[in-house]
């Protein structure tokens, strides 16, 4: 909540510091829109909020690509921060194609907007951009998106299903916290670089997978599990992330084989990117590989580990790491393995120096 804050003061203080003249136009709905004037040279506007005394945005809005100021036409090319935000009588808004831009917070609060549909010249989903849209039932997101930001969609309870496009490249910290109707998410991102905190958190599909290691794309996403220990799991073997218990675990028949005494991880080649907090409070974890591939561990990766004794990595020189990747791991108590040859420079850099033990092999 105090990060929502914080990110709501400066979208709303960002957006008056940037005060620009306003012009109404009447939509075809009949509802009076504001603008403010992008480029006066290239002649773009951006919808902006209702001017202070007038009625709020309501109803069903329809944005037209063409507005006239003046003895002038300007293409409206975007949705300013904050532009109907808390317009809880707004219940639709259609979108031209001629909308490359949308402002963060621009629907935040709108809880009587029940559908949307992006343009698609859109490609990123800012912060706070849907947040608290409580009746937001059905979203399309189309194919241009790359970067959906933090909070973006935070608290949509009613949405239940979810399409993310392939090209997606980066979903931001909290993106779809608290929606906690939604169940499915179908994605194969082909490019997904980046899942921030807790994206899905308090979501029905992130409560349902079952626990394990838990991969989208080239991410390692979440080490999710069930109060309990980490037994030996090799997910380039195992068919798919599995519940791992101590006891009376209901799927040892099936992967017994692959269980032993030893509390270890060994990550598969292709995984690009260990997530921010993805074994974070893995307290049972002791020993895990990492893959040459990986060129990307985010902050708190391995927080909290108090039982990593062990890490082996394959780089020949030494990945450049957040500074918070290892915050309450005990690093002088662990023991890092490298390839031969390169123990002097992981003794040098920074993140990989602290390390009890550089051992070569």
């Amino acid at each position: 909540m105090k990060v929502f804050l914080i990110l709501l003061f400066a979208l709303i203080h960002a957006s008056d510091a940037f005060a620009q003249p306003m012009y109404g136009n009447m939509g075809r709905d009949g509802v009076m829109i504001y603008y403010e004037i992008v480029d006066s040279i290239d002649k773009t506007v951006a919808v902006t909020s209702c001017n202070r005394g007038q009625p709020a945005y309501h109803g069903r809005i329809d944005i037209p690509s063409l507005i006239r100021i003046g003895d002038a036409d300007y293409r409206v090319v975007g949705i300013g921060a904050m532009a109907f935000a808390g317009c809880d009588s707004l219940t639709e808004v259609n979108i031209p194609p001629s909308v490359t831009d949308i402002g963060g917070g621009a629907f935040i609060g709108c809880r009587m907007l029940k559908s949307i549909c992006l343009p698609h010249n859109l490609r990123v989903i800012r912060e706070l951009t849907f947040c608290d849209c409580t009746g937001l039932t059905s979203v399309i997101l189309p194919d241009s998106i790359y970067n959906i930001q933090q909070h973006a969609f935070g608290g949509c309870t009613a949405i239940d299903s979810l399409s993310l496009p392939d090209t997606l490249h980066s979903i931001g910290d909290f993106a779809f916290f608290g929606c906690r109707n939604l169940k499915h998410v179908d994605f194969q991102p082909t490019w997904l670089q980046h899942i921030g905190d807790m994206a899905f958190g308090g979501t029905r599909w992130y409560e349902e997978r079952l626990d394990g290691l838990i991969t989208i794309g080239t991410s390692v996403y979440d080490y999710k599990v069930d109060n309990t220990c980490l037994m030996m799991i090799d997910v380039s073997d195992l068919p798919q992330p599995v519940r791992m218990v101590e006891e009376e675990n209901p799927f040892r028949h099936k992967y017994d084989k692959y269980l032993s005494p030893f509390k270890t991880v060994v990550l598969p080649d292709g995984i690009t990117t260990i997530g921010s907090h993805a074994f974070f409070g893995c307290r049972n974890l002791c020993t895990i590989h990492i893959p040459v591939t990986v060129t990307r561990i985010e902050e708190y990766a391995f927080g909290r580990c108090h039982e990593l004794t062990e890490i082996h990595v394959k780089w020949q020189t030494p990945l450049s790491i957040n500074p918070d990747t290892y915050n309450g791991l005990k690093q002088t108590a662990c023991t890092l393995f490298v390839p031969r040859g390169t123990a002097h420079l992981y003794r040098q850099a920074e993140g990989w120096k602290e390390f009890g033990q550089i051992v070569e092999e």
